[in-house]
């Protein structure tokens, strides 16, 4: 070829010389346009050959391609521009846009439809193209796509409350019920019928079945129903992770996250995960809960049946998972006969196909097999195994309302709160034993229950409390026939119990147990005018029985001398004050007692302290006389021994702090005081001793009654529950009746007060009425009834580690000690008083006044604005009462001269 090649590689036309063989197509190509131009030229509207003196540049020689079709048209604006310059016709020449498309659609050369007709090439292209796209699309999905966390209620569960010793079950709270288990604890054979209903291929599959997925989308597509075509790995994601919605985009989460998860976590944990948070119908979550509501077993006890007997109950909870309110439907009675039968129609289909799987799939012998399809299952009624009793209610309340006193005590112990037990995954461990708990029961059904007539099961509230010494723990409890607990719950008046307290603090002193004081009545005596400004504005203190003017403590004790005693209160230096201060180191603290304690605003401490004119429980005052058991160390009553968080095994233990509330010896001066009452034969409990079945030695109490003032509106509640105000040889008076005793081993209240609920003021009100004549027996007293529950309680308790007759601490005589009077003595208000250093205080008016005859003048007990809890005592900002049922009662009783055995 002429022409030189240049160092680009391209030949440049020497001079004279051009690519053609004619000039005519020399010239035209060398008056063509470059394609800048060709594009200036179109933007500005100008067509035509490019103006003289202007040539290509030599750099880029023509087209190789020249006068050959191309895509961008290169050879038609050819032939175009040879026709305008040479064949005369004149036609216009085309526009030269002078760039190439990539993408030739529609077609370039074709006309009409065939240009919108893609190319082979553009075919395979485009489906090549989008094959990578989605391949693509995919591996960003995989790759972007987190596991989420489980949502809040696919695990949750509700917490459980158990006796003693952590095994056994009596109540659940949380709104979920739901029990979270291991692999472990899942027996096979439910684990093998799950797998073989819902995913054969469970242990070997990557935790997606690609045919079931496209089989369903297939059927999704062509207008069928939203099909499933879930693995059991797929079924947890979309129950723990995801929603029950029925989208494709819910579906292509799944099938990630599914992917996802079973490269991350092993088969057992995700079968053992989907079982945990599965529905089974009955208000079930979770297998355990199932076989408990389907068949009232738990899953060991489920696990140590037969086989064949197994496998009919796991097929028909596995049948479940596939449609729970349709399949629990055939057990229903609540549904139309005709329902309930087409339901238990289609659950038994399901389940009869899932044992048929189960021995296609070598899970079954031929043997189980059956024997299990010829054994139908029988579930236990709907609700009988969910049915919480009376007792189950009051113990699991009772363990809420001590953790809510403990929670606001000590808020930041760390021990989960009331709050967060009830919104389930906890196990609280109580302190209660079954056995015990039983036995407490049998005893006040021997002992009262059994004697009761009409009228004393509707209106009489009994209460029983066992606490160990040792610890403070509360091990059984009677608490009434409803789900008000009587035994934790404050009830009644105190009576004589609270003398431990004024015995505490005299002996504790040094005031001597060989002391006398005057035994005389009425107290105030008019003749003592520190006795008359203390007394002021109450009622006089009278005797059950007349007394000396100087006996013996040991006298006033076992006769529950009620003069005597508040005698004994003035000579201690602080006078009541100081026996109040010795009750809060026993347990009844002020937080715990409430405004009753506060005798500005009407309460009970006020000189007549020492005769229990405060309201109490059961199982506070079981908690107190515990301390002398334990020789002076108080141990707070507990209720709750650990608590721990079913999802990660934590274990929280409350941290009660022990108190020496009086030294080891005067407990033993006390101790030895109250044996008298049970051994000594004018002691007030003597005489049911001995007609009692317990014989034992080393047992101490006391006996308490409390009175109580009868107004219009005792009068009309005593109308209303058919009560005979006249049966106690006179009218009836009497507020409540207790026994407080103990061994070294264990401390036993009982008490027992009537309640009758009556419209007052347009309002249901519970208002006390006298205790008396149970079962027809007349006037009531803390030696009958209450310790005769006592003493059956103890006898049943000395086959356990709590009974025996181990000796109490004998007490040694301190010469130092403080003896009040002599036989011979004049009692006066401070008689025998060893010049104390403090002058006991007067009451003022307004405390004296606490004790006077008017309404609301009464100590008030819980009213029904609040829940009295353990240790919690409610006020009412009116004058009244609250039973314990929780209503406000109208104020009926002011205790007088309360306290007498």
């Amino acid at each position: 070829m002429a022409g030189d090649k240049d160092t680009d590689g391209w030949y440049r036309a020497g001079p004279g010389h051009t690519r053609g063989d004619d000039g005519e197509r020399s010239d035209r190509h060398a008056s063509r346009p470059s394609r800048v131009e060709e594009r200036r030229a179109a933007r500005a509207g100008r067509h035509g050959t490019r103006p003289p003196g202007h040539s290509r540049s030599e750099q880029y020689p023509p087209s190789a391609l020249e006068g050959r079709s191309t895509r961008n048209g290169a050879a038609a604006r050819t032939r175009a521009g040879s026709r305008a310059a040479g064949n005369g016709h004149g036609a216009r020449p085309r526009a030269r846009t002078g760039y190439r498309r990539y993408f030739d659609y529609p077609r370039s050369g074709k006309r009409g439809w065939r240009a919108w007709v893609p190319s082979i090439k553009q075919v395979c292209g485009a489906s090549l193209a989008g094959v990578f796209l989605i391949l693509g699309l995919i591996a960003f999905e995989y790759e972007t796509v987190q596991i989420p966390d489980p949502h809040s209620a696919a695990f949750a569960q509700q917490s459980t409350f158990t006796y003693d010793g952590g095994k056994t079950a009596f109540a659940y709270d949380g709104s979920t019920n739901r029990t979270i288990v291991d692999f472990a604890q899942i027996p096979a054979t439910v684990q093998n019928a799950v797998i073989s209903q819902e995913d054969k291929t469970f242990w070997t599959n990557p935790g997606v079945s690609y045919t079931g997925t496209l089989r369903s989308l297939l059927v999704d597509l062509t207008g069928g129903s939203t099909e499933g075509g879930s693995t059991i790995t797929q079924q947890y994601v979309k129950n723990a992770y995801l929603t029950q919605a029925q989208t494709y985009s819910r579906k292509i989460d799944e099938i990630f996250i599914s992917l996802k998860l079973a490269q991350r976590v092993d088969k057992q944990t995700i079968l053992t995960d989907y079982l945990n948070t599965c529905y089974f119908g009955r208000d079930s979550n979770g297998i355990a809960a199932a076989a408990k509501a389907w068949f009232g077993l738990s899953l060991a006890q489920m696990n140590a049946e037969p086989t064949g007997e197994q496998a009919s109950q796991a097929a028909l909870l596995t049948a479940m998972l596939n449609s729970p309110t349709t399949y629990s439907g055939g057990w229903d009675p609540t549904l139309p006969p005709a329902a309930q039968a087409a339901d238990k129609a289609a659950a038994l289909a399901r389940w009869r196909d899932t044992l048929t799987n189960m021995k296609a799939y070598g899970h079954l012998s031929a043997a189980d097999y059956q024997y299990a399809v010829s054994h139908p299952p029988q579930p236990v009624p709907l609700g009988q195994a969910q049915g919480v009793s009376i007792v189950d209610a009051q113990m699991k309340q009772a363990a809420i309302d001590w953790l809510g006193t403990y929670e606001s005590q000590n808020p930041n112990s760390g021990l989960p709160t009331v709050d967060q037990i009830a919104q389930g995954g906890y196990t609280v461990v109580t302190t209660f034993n079954k056995t015990y708990m039983a036995d407490a029961a049998q005893a006040m059904q021997n002992a009262l229950v059994g004697h009761e007539n009409s009228v004393d099961k509707a209106t009489l509230q009994a209460g029983l409390a066992a606490v160990d010494p040792a610890t403070g723990d509360l091990v059984a409890f009677y608490g009434g026939p409803t789900y008000e607990n009587t035994a934790t719950q404050v009830t009644t008046q105190a009576g004589s119990t609270f003398k431990i307290f004024t015995l505490s603090t005299a002996f504790a002193q040094g005031i001597s147990p060989d002391s006398h004081i005057s035994g005389t009545e009425p107290w105030p005596d008019p003749s003592n005018p520190t006795e008359v400004a203390e007394g002021a504005g109450g009622a006089p203190i009278h005797n059950d029985s007349p007394a000396g003017k100087s006996i013996t403590l040991q006298a006033a004790t076992d006769a529950s001398v009620n003069t005597a005693f508040i005698r004994l209160e003035e000579s201690v230096n602080g006078g009541y004050n100081a026996v109040h201060a010795t009750a809060e180191k026993f347990g009844l603290d002020t937080a715990d007692m409430g405004s009753q304690w506060d005798s500005s605003a009407g309460g009970c401490d006020n000189v007549r302290f020492t005769l229990g004119i405060c309201f109490t429980d059961p199982a506070r005052m079981a908690d107190a006389y515990a301390v002398l058991a334990a020789d002076g160390t108080y141990h707070p009553l507990t209720e709750i021994l650990k608590i721990i968080n079913n999802s990660t095994g934590q274990v929280y233990t409350p941290t009660e702090t022990t108190a020496q509330a009086i030294d080891p010896n005067t407990a033993a001066e006390v101790t030895g005081m109250f044996t008298g009452v049970i051994h000594d034969s004018d002691g007030t409990a003597h005489q049911a001793y001995d007609n009692s079945s317990l014989r034992m030695t080393n047992i101490a109490g006391k006996t308490g009654t409390g009175t109580m003032d009868i107004t219009s509106t005792t009068d009309q509640a005593m109308h209303a529950a058919g009560f005979n105000p006249d049966a106690c040889n006179g009218p009836c008076g009497t507020g409540g009746v207790w026994f407080d005793g103990y061994s070294s081993k264990l401390a036993v209240s009982v008490g027992i007060s009537r309640w009758q609920t009556i419209t007052v003021g347009g309002k249901q009100e519970n208002v006390q009425i006298p205790v008396d004549d149970i079962d027809g027996t007349g006037a009531a007293y803390g030696a009958q009834f209450p310790f005769a529950a006592w003493a059956e309680f103890m006898n049943r308790m000395q086959s356990t580690p709590y009974g025996g007759d181990q000796p109490f601490a004998t007490p040694v005589i301190n010469p130092s000690d403080t003896v009040l009077g002599t036989p011979s003595a004049t009692p006066s208000a401070s008689a025998g008083t060893a010049s104390p250093s403090t002058t006991p205080a007067t009451p003022s008016t307004t405390a004296a006044a606490t004790t006077g005859q008017t309404p609301s003048e009464t100590p008030t007990a819980p009213t029904g604005s609040c829940t009295p809890g353990l240790l919690t005592f409610c006020t009412s900002p009116t004058p009244s009462t609250t039973g314990p049922s929780g209503q406000t009662t109208a104020s009926t009783s002011t205790p007088t001269a309360t306290g007498a055995g």
